[in-house]
This record gives C-alpha cells, sequence and structure tokens, in this order.
C-alpha cells in the first residue's frame, strides 16, 4: 500500500510556505513544528499513522474539561507576507466533529481567525479555502482540531499551505530508478518523488479547481520522471473522440528550454499522445523609415502584405519524451518521461515548466487549470511558468583547498573574573589523559571538582597518584593582604607552577575550587593532550554573595542542560544560585500543581549535590501572592484567587491569590517544604512577592477594606514566619516595598515596610540602565541586608554592580526571567553573565569601551566544553555565479542598499587568513555576497534563493560566513512582546547522496544577526569585526554545521529566503574535510 508523500512537504519547495511535515527524517532542524495546542484540562490523542493509503495526522479527543472541549495540534508558519494570496487545501477523514482554523496575525499584536473547513462525520473528503492577506501580517497558524469526544477521531491528511501570488518552485529529487512506464500510482518507484497538488484555474480570478490535480515529479539520471493523478467524479462524460488529441480531456506540460524554446507534451486518457515545440519569438527592429525588414526574424516581411514571415526554428532539438495513461472508477493516472538536455543537466540544473490540465466533458464543459498560476488564458504563457531545480548527483568542479589557518597551541590567557594578580608565562606544558593529581589531606571534594570539571570541559580523566600534574593542598597561611575578611578567605587561592606541575593552594575547599576553574580555563585540548598556560595567580573576591536567579528545569528532558548552566555559573565563580520552581516541579503532596513531565525530586536532589560540589550556596525559590496564575488559572484552585472574574481585557487574569483565603497557606507551605526536600543545605528560602499590584488587590470579601500595605504585611509576616521556622532566612523582592516602584499609587503597597522584619534579604531589582540606583542604599539604612538585582543590559549590569560595591551590598544577583536550558541561545543574557561575573569579584575601574574579551566566546567555551580538534582540510565552495551584492555601497547592488561611507570595503583590501579559525575563499570579480529578498522588496533586484550550489564529497562539517540587513523595526528587549522583530530569514538546505536532506535555520539573533550588531550570534563566532568609513561597527559571523552523516556525500546546498524583515547575506562557504 503506498503512504502519501505530500503531508507537509517542506523541504521539498524551494519557499517554506508549506507547513512541517510530519515524517521523520528530513525537517530535523525546523524550528517551527506540529505541536500540541490543547488546553490541559482536555486530553487527546495526536500521531501520525497510515489511513486508506495515506500519511495521516490522527486526532482524537478522549475526555473533556470545564468550557467546550477540544483537542488540537498547531503549526507557525512564517512569514505571512502582505498583501499576498494564499491556499489551504488538504483531505479529512472523520468520525466525529472537527474543525481547521487558521490564524493571520497582524504587526501590532491583533489576528484574524479564517475558518477553511469544518464538517462532522464524513469519509475522505478535500477542503481548499483561499484567503489575501493584510497589508500588516506577519505569520500564520494553522490548527487541526477534533471538537467532539467517542469514536475513531479524525485524520487530516496532504494539508498544504501556498502562496499563489508568485510563480511556484520545487526541488526535484533524485529517484532509485526509472519508474515503470504504466501509470501505475501505487508503485514504490515513487516514493522519493516530491508532490504538489496547488492546481488554480486560468484567469485572472483565483479559483481553484472543482476536481484536483495531484503531480509527482522526480529525476533518474537524465530522465524526467511525471506522474499526475487527475480526480474525475464523472469519468463517462469525459470528452475523448476530438479530432485533435488536444482538443480531448488532457494532462500537459510545458518545459521551457535553455534557449527559450517551449516544448508541450500532452497525453489524454485513452493514451493518445501529442506534442509541440515553440521557437522563442522576436519581433525584431525597423531597420529603416518605409519597409518592414527587421534586425531578426519580425512578424512580416513587408510594410504592404499581410505576409506572414519565418520565425524561425527552434535551435534546441525536441527531446526525447514517452508518456502512459490508464483510466480508474474516480480519475486517471498519467505519466510521463522526458529526457532533460544535457545543456541543462551539466549547467545550473534549473528549468522552467508548467503542469497544466484541461478538464473537458461531452456537452461543451472545459475547466482549465495549472500548477503555477496563470491569470490569462494560454497554458503556454513562459512568464507564469514555475521553476524547478533538478537534484545533482555528483560534483563536476575541480576541488580547490584552502590553506589552513594555524591552530594557537596554548591558552590565550583569558580568565574571567579575572584574578586580582595574575602573571602569565610565554610556555605551556603538555598533559596527557589521564590527568595525574595529588591530593593532600582534607582536598578529596576539590578532587571531585577536578574530575567533574576536566571530564565535562575536554573529556579528560583524573587518577589520584603520588605525584601529579595538578598538586591540591589545603594550607594555613597563603600569604594574603592582611584586612582580607573571612568569606574573602574562604574563596581565595594561589596557582603557580613548578616544573611541569601546577600547584593550587587554598584556605577551603572552595578556595580550591576556584584555583581549578582558573586552571580550567589556562588549558586547551591539542596534540591529543591538554596544554596548559603557565601562570602564577594570587587571587580572592571583593564582593560576598554574587550569584544568579534562573527559572528551574521545566521538564524532565530539561535536566542536563540544567546541569550544563550550572557548570558555567561555577566557572565563573558565582557562588549562589537561585532556582525558581512554580508548577516546573513535580510535586508530590499536591500533584495537580506540577505542569506535564515536570522536573523531579529526586533530579533536583541531584542538582544540589552539583551546586553543593562546587561550594556553591542554593536559594530555591517561588512566587508567593503574585504571579500564581500558573495555578489559579486551574478551574480546582479559582476558588483561591484574589479577583475571581477578570475583565476580558485585563492583561494578568488570577495573578494574585487571597492571602486570606483559609485555605492558601496549607498549599503554599507545602510547596515551600516540597522545595526545600530537594535542597536540604539551603540556607536561604525566596518568596518572591514582586509585582503584586499589577492585578487590584484588597477586592474580594475577605480583604475589603484593608490597605494593600495592610495585605503586604501581612502576607510577608506569615512568609517569614514560616520560612525561618524551618531554620532559614527568608528573601524577597523589594519592588512593592519602594514609592518609586511598584510599591506607590493605587494600592500603596509600600506602607508595609515598617512591619517587615529587618533580617529578610531583600533583592532590589531594577533592569534599566540608570545612571543611579538609590533604593540599595535606602533599603541599607531601613537595615535590611541587599542584594542588588539586574538583568540582561550590560550598561545595567556594569552601572548596578558598580553601585553595589560603593554601596557595600551584601551582593549582587542577576535574573534570566527566561527558560533556563535556553539561555545559551540569548546573546544578552550569555552576554550579561560573563560580564557580571567579571564586575563583581572585584571592583572595575574599566569603562565598557575597554572590555576587550568576548564575552560570548567565553560562555561558550564554558558551556560547550573544548574537544580534541581533529586534523582537516578545507575546501573552497565558490559562490560567485549566484553573487549579487558588492561590499561596496553605492549603486542598486550596493552593500546593504547603503553608501560608501557604511559600506564592507575593508574587508576586500585585507581579506583575511581565517575567520573564527576557518579560511574563506576571498570574492571575485564586482559581486561578492549572495543577498535574498525581504518581505518588502519592491524592485525585484533579489532573488527567493540561491539553489543548487555544489559542494560534492564527503564533509565532516560546513562552515557559513554571514550577516543581514538591518530591520527597519526592531527591538532590542530580550522578549519582543509585540511581535516587531524577524523570525526566521532563512534556511541553508543541504542535501545528499541518498535525497536527504538537513536543514539549518537562520533564526533572528540566534544564529544570524545584523552587520552593526553589537554582541553577536550565540550559536555561531565572530568572523570579523571592523569597521565603516564613518566609524560604524561592522560585523561578520561564522556559524558551522556539523554533518550528522559523514558518511554521506553532500551534493548541494540551497540558500532560501523566508521573506521576513531582513535581508540574509552569505559572503563566504567553506567545506570542512
Amino acid at each position: 500500500m503506498r503512504l502519501s508523500m505530500t503531508v507537509m512537504f517542506a523541504c521539498a519547495l524551494s519557499f517554506a510556505q508549506l507547513l512541517p511535515d510530519w515524517r521523520k527524517g528530513d525537517n530535523q532542524d525546523i524550528i517551527d513544528k506540529w505541536y500540541n495546542d490543547t488546553n490541559q484540562n482536555f486530553h487527546g490523542v495526536k500521531q501520525v499513522v497510515e489511513e486508506d493509503g495515506r500519511l495521516c495526522q490522527h486526532l482524537r479527543l478522549d475526555s473533556r474539561g470545564e468550557g467546550v472541549g477540544l483537542f488540537r495540534v498547531s503549526a507557525d508558519v512564517r512569514p505571512a507576507l502582505p498583501k499576498t494570496s494564499y491556499l489551504l487545501e488538504g483531505w479529512v477523514k472523520s468520525d466525529v466533529n472537527w474543525q481547521i482554523f487558521w490564524y493571520e496575525f497582524l504587526q501590532d499584536g491583533p489576528y484574524l481567525t479564517h475558518y477553511p473547513a469544518n464538517g462532522g462525520k464524513t469519509g475522505w473528503k478535500r477542503f481548499s479555502h483561499i484567503i489575501e492577506t493584510k497589508e500588516n501580517s506577519t505569520y500564520f497558524k494553522v490548527s487541526l482540531i477534533v471538537s467532539e469526544a467517542g469514536g475513531k477521531g479524525t485524520w487530516f491528511s496532504d494539508v498544504r499551505m501556498t502562496n499563489l501570488s508568485s510563480a511556484q518552485s520545487m526541488r526535484i529529487p533524485a529517484l532509485d530508478s526509472d519508474p515503470k512506464l504504466d501509470a501505475d500510482a501505487t508503485s514504490q518507484a515513487w516514493s522519493k518523488a516530491t508532490e504538489t497538488s496547488a492546481f488554480m484555474l486560468l484567469g485572472p480570478e483565483l479559483k481553484v479547481p472543482t476536481a484536483s490535480t495531484k503531480t509527482r515529479v522526480g529525476i533518474h539520471g537524465k530522465t524526467l520522471h511525471v506522474l499526475m493523478e487527475l480526480e474525475e467524479p464523472t469519468m463517462d462524460k469525459l470528452l475523448l473522440d476530438a479530432q485533435n488529441a488536444w482538443g480531448n480531456d488532457t494532462a500537459e506540460i510545458f518545459l521551457e528550454s535553455e534557449d527559450k524554446t517551449v516544448f508541450q507534451f500532452g497525453v489524454t486518457p485513452n493514451g493518445k499522445e501529442f506534442h509541440f515545440s515553440f521557437p522563442a519569438e522576436s519581433r525584431g527592429y525597423f531597420v529603416d523609415w518605409y519597409s518592414g525588414r527587421r534586425t531578426t526574424g519580425g512578424n512580416y516581411v513587408d510594410w504592404y502584405t499581410a505576409k506572414q514571415g519565418d520565425r524561425g526554428k527552434a535551435k534546441t532539438e525536441s527531446p526525447a519524451w514517452s508518456c502512459a495513461a490508464k483510466k480508474g472508477e474516480k480519475g486517471w493516472t498519467a505519466q510521463f518521461a522526458i529526457q532533460i538536455p544535457d545543456a541543462v543537466l551539466d549547467g545550473s540544473r534549473i528549468c522552467r515548466i508548467q503542469f497544466a490540465r484541461s478538464r473537458k466533458h461531452k456537452g461543451g464543459f472545459e475547466e482549465n487549470s495549472a500548477w503555477s498560476r496563470t491569470k490569462g488564458e494560454f497554458f503556454r504563457d513562459v512568464n507564469c511558468f514555475g521553476k524547478i531545480a533538478l537534484a545533482r548527483t555528483a560534483l563536476s568542479a575541480k576541488a580547490e583547498y584552502l590553506m589552513n589557518p594555524p591552530v594557537p597551541k596554548m591558552s590565550d590567557g583569558v580568565v574571567v573574573p579575572a584574578p586580582q594578580s595574575m602573571s602569565l608565562s610565554s610556555s605551556y606544558v603538555s598533559w596527557g589523559n589521564p590527568l595525574a593529581i595529588q591530593v593532600g589531606e582534607g582536598c578529596e571534594k576539590a578532587f571531585r571538582v577536578a574530575k567533574h570539571v576536566f571530564d565535562k570541559q575536554f573529556g579528560f580523566g583524573c587518577e589520584q597518584a603520588k605525584s601529579g600534574q595538578i598538586r591540591l593542598e589545603l594550607v594555613k597561611n597563603l600569604d594574603l593582604p592582611s584586612g582580607l575578611k573571612e568569606w574573602q578567605q574562604r574563596e581565595a587561592y594561589r596557582l603557580q607552577f613548578k616544573g611541569n606541575a601546577c600547584v593550587v593552594q587554598a584556605l577551603t575547599e572552595r578556595g580550591l575550587t576556584c584555583g581549578l576553574l582558573t586552571l580550567r580555563q589556562l588549558c586547551v585540548p591539542r596534540d591529543g593532550g591538554l596544554n596548559v598556560r603557565k601562570a602564577k595567580v594570587v587571587d580572592w573576591p571583593e564582593m560576598e554573595m554574587r550569584g544568579w536567579h534562573v527559572t528551574g528545569p521545566a521538564t524532565e528532558m530539561d535536566f542536563e542542560a540544567a546541569k550544563k548552566m550550572i557548570d558555567v555559573f561555577a566557572a565563573l565563580k558565582y557562588n549562589w544560585i537561585s532556582i525558581q520552581f512554580d508548577n516546573r516541579f513535580a510535586y508530590e503532596r499536591n500533584p495537580n500543581l506540577s505542569m506535564a513531565r515536570a522536573s523531579t525530586k529526586a533530579q533536583h536532589r541531584e542538582l544540589g549535590e552539583l551546586i553543593d560540589l562546587y561550594g556553591m550556596d542554593v536559594v530555591p525559590m517561588t512566587q508567593c501572592m503574585s504571579h500564581f496564575n500558573y495555578f489559579l488559572g486551574k478551574p480546582e484552585y479559582r476558588h483561591l484567587a484574589e479577583v475571581q472574574n477578570p475583565p476580558e481585557n485585563a492583561r494578568h487574569k488570577y495573578w494574585n491569590y487571597c492571602p486570606r483565603h483559609p485555605e492558601i497557606h496549607k498549599l503554599v507551605f507545602d510547596m515551600i517544604e516540597e522545595h526545600l526536600e530537594c535542597y536540604p543545605k539551603a540556607k536561604w528560602y525566596h518568596v518572591g512577592l514582586d509585582e503584586i499590584t499589577f492585578e487590584p488587590i484588597g477586592v474580594c470579601d475577605r480583604c475589603k477594606g484593608a490597605t494593600g500595605g495592610e495585605l503586604v504585611a501581612e502576607e510577608i509576616n506569615r512568609l517569614h514566619k514560616f520560612v525561618t521556622s524551618k531554620g532559614r532566612r527568608m528573601a524577597m523582592w523589594g519592588d512593592q516595598l519602594l514609592v518609586e516602584h511598584n510599591g506607590g499609587g493605587r494600592f500603596k503597597t509600600a506602607e508595609a515596610l515598617p512591619k517587615v522584619p529587618r533580617d529578610i534579604v531583600i533583592f532590589d531589582w531594577h533592569y534599566g540602565a540608570y545612571a543611579k540606583y538609590p533604593s540599595v542604599e535606602f533599603f541599607q539604612k531601613e537595615g535590611f541586608d541587599v542584594i542588588a538585582s539586574g538583568w540582561f543590559n550590560v550598561v545595567n549590569v556594569d552601572r548596578f554592580s558598580t553601585v553595589a560595591f560603593d554601596q557595600n551590598a551584601l551582593g549582587y544577583g542577576g535574573t534570566t526571567w527566561y527558560n533556563l536550558i535556553n539561555v545559551y541561545k540569548s546573546n544578552q543574557l550569555m552576554s550579561a553573565i560573563v560580564l557580571a561575573a567579571d564586575r563583581i569579584w572585584k571592583r572595575r575601574e574599566t569603562s565598557l569601551d575597554e572590555v576587550k574579551i568576548d564575552l560570548l566566546e567565553v560562555f561558550r567555551r564554558l558551556h560547550n566544553g573544548e574537544r580534541q580538534p581533529e586534523p582537516v582540510k578545507y575546501r573552497a565552495i565558490s559562490l560567485a555565479p549566484w553573487a549579487n551584492m558588492s561590499l561596496k555601497g553605492g549603486g542598486p547592488y550596493g552593500w546593504m542598499g547603503l553608501p560608501e561611507s557604511e559600506d564592507a570595503s575593508a574587508l576586500l583590501s585585507s581579506w583575511p587568513s581565517s575567520f573564527a579559525g576557518v579560511p574563506f575563499k576571498a570574492p571575485e570579480g564586482e559581486k561578492h555576497a549572495i543577498a535574498l529578498a525581504t518581505r518588502d522588496e519592491k524592485d525585484g533586484l533579489f532573488e527567493d534563493s540561491a539553489w543548487q550550489i555544489p559542494i560534492g564529497g564527503r564533509v565532516k562539517a560546513l562552515s557559513f560566513l554571514q550577516t543581514c540587513s538591518i530591520p527597519e523595526t526592531f527591538t532590542s528587549f530580550i522578549y519582543d512582546q509585540k511581535g516587531v522583530n524577524p523570525s526566521v530569514l532563512g534556511y541553508y538546505v543541504i542535501y545528499f547522496e541518498d535525497g536527504s536532506s538537513s536543514r539549518v535555520s537562520l533564526s533572528w539573533n540566534t544564529t544570524v544577526t545584523h552587520w552593526n550588531s553589537q554582541l553577536g550570534v550565540p550559536l555561531g563566532k565572530t568572523g570579523w569585526l571592523g569597521r565603516t568609513k564613518s566609524g560604524a561597527r561592522l560585523q561578520l559571523d561564522v556559524i558551522t554545521w556539523p554533518n550528522p552523516k559523514p558518511e554521506l556525500a553532500v551534493v548541494t546546498l540551497d540558500f532560501i529566503s523566508q521573506f521576513d524583515k531582513a535581508r540574509p547575506v552569505l559572503l563566504g562557504v567553506t567545506a570542512v574535510e
């Protein structure tokens, strides 16, 4: 039984307008995928199954909760181009009620809902719906919905979206063999063919034909194979006896040759074939003022008769071809096998083509439809032909290898945070694997730290030895400056080399850990060993409490990523980490509080053991009173909400619990106790209490008449009494106690301040880049210990940490407000975490202008670890045939459309030998880069894609030198709350010799960023940093795709635009062998 292969086949087309594929394999890197989009109160089944020979998304609603029940899956599709026509089509079979919603999201936040189809119990039926987007459209969401429980559910198949406003395009895969010429649609020979069914009626109006046509296409050798399945409900009415074959019901293909000759191939349901060629027409130009003579064969031979002249003959011979047809009960099938000319196969392998159907019935009915929309009356309009790219199978060009850049033999000596005193040697020592460590008395825990760090960072083992490459010693005197406080001495260490051995000394095991973490940053894996930069370091901190607040791992799957982030914080010598729970935890006493697949108590205990191994403190945390919508939004807890019936337009609903409800504190205290069971060594507990006044308080029957200050003071004291009864010190956010923050206004919660116990630690959060932060001193004068709390903005980090030093605050604590496992994808958080570590270990007098370290690279190195570099060769990939943008400014194809004062011409005069360690071929000619179209392309200068860039051969990786234009509008805020930023600018699609592919998404500020970026991309490296003539910062980045199938040859690369707000630009590709 043949499986339908047209289910969201996104990789087949250059335009990424199709919905995600339900099959596994080719789309492992697509960001937007089908996801469960169902209210947590409803349960159902979502699975990919085979049904009646079709590959389907099967949905079934099993249980109903409160309200209207439904079970649905959704997919986000980006972008939605403005003022553009789209077709959504597919097939459905159902045992129950079903619906399809198509959401069109607009620039300013709202969305439109389109209703393509709905129904009840039905056999397989086709649906289609056409819309024209608004001028401010941004993206789509498509939802497949089952709205009735019971029965077997609903099957959706072949659901796809097509842009109708531009010519169609399609990549043609290689088939394993030539299909037998028998018009058999069930043959497995078509299993790798790509498919399309988006046929539209000819003419100016957008209309879908009443009978569908599905076309499958593939190539084997030199032969293009096409199979057309033509639905026909009334087979007995087909016109089959017209004198000329083309006068009957027909399936047709139009193919344009290299010299613009158009070939027509057709077949009728009875198998009668026909073929024509149409040479390229040229009217020519008059050569004199009186006759009809023209420069080339024109329409007339003279000026006084209507005699037609010779239009010329086709320069390209008609290709060999054959066809077959087969009739069935509900339609017929046509098959074509066409020999593609060598000129096409040896060149770009790109053809212009049209697939067409002329449906004719006895009695005069005629319905003409085509794959690539044709607004006129005739199929043979070459301006409307679509484009196909024929799969390459081998590399024909001679390989050009680039010189391998030198690999540094030792560390660059950058240590973050920078030690109090460090002298670097110009020499290094090389240590083998495993490392031999001499463990002094009382240093067993430090040895375990060494084992963990060198294994995770380098893949090196550690063994205890009587004499070793590393010596760990606890000493009674480090010869430190006088006057250091006990907490400074606790983390102080001395590191020095004696011969080839590194001696780490400290007063405590925490000090030994700090020394080992500095040693790690002096190491690089080289030549099978670990090369270590010799240095002498004496170090201690100048701020007592240095840490970061993070949201805990949401699910069990996030656990390993959470451990990697703890390793990063430890490596940067933070000494505490606050882990926020909320619903991201599998509660045992109240399981309904937990999100699905939440992280477990056992996993948190393991995180606690890792934190303790480093000698760090953990501060468990959950939001109390406010931010409680995680729980209050559930029907079983809604009665605990302060506002029982929030307005429909309220931004924050079920935000606060009622602090006087008799049931609430049993629930909250049970939560806190379970958190402390995970982290029994915790000394503090953080109860949140921020942003309470984002929703009204004092409005329920229990709280009416009480002021905001009274309610907040009561809650603080209740929580304080409970937390301290558990032997922990309480911490909380400070904003509701500040009149100038969230404590003023209507509810005046700052009036609670006099009643608040002074042993509470205030986390004083401010996220703006202010000149002053007076609240630190204010809280200190009120008798509180203060942790200054910044966020992602590096200027905020720099200024706020300075204030913390100036005011002698207890410490500094950054905040993420970001999924812990995704921090490594945020260039802002990565930079802030590294900068803060350097700024709070010791006071810095230098400005941000003087920061020379690559913040992102430090984070990447500590997060990802480092491994032995393998011997490689670098092969140049030529982009010259596709290049369409100059590095020089000015003119239509100038750099980013900018003047010479802002161009990248400085790069041309001094092309580096390598970019982030990878060599790239210097551009040639007048155009140096490939630039693709944006959503607002007006002049048509830039194409939507660069297809068929030859790679050829087996590669370990591909490296891309890239950037993008600056969007007209974007936000630098960490959250794009209004959706103004670009999303996915485009893709690199890499094709293997077996026809499979891999996709690299060019995601805004993750894998690509603009040329004037201040930070760079998290999942790449800064390849080149320079200046324009005006002095603007100019940055190019390198991202590397590691080949998941190195045993297979990589054949070609496609560079595809997603028509977003910024122009993706590719300057170089290098194959790593």
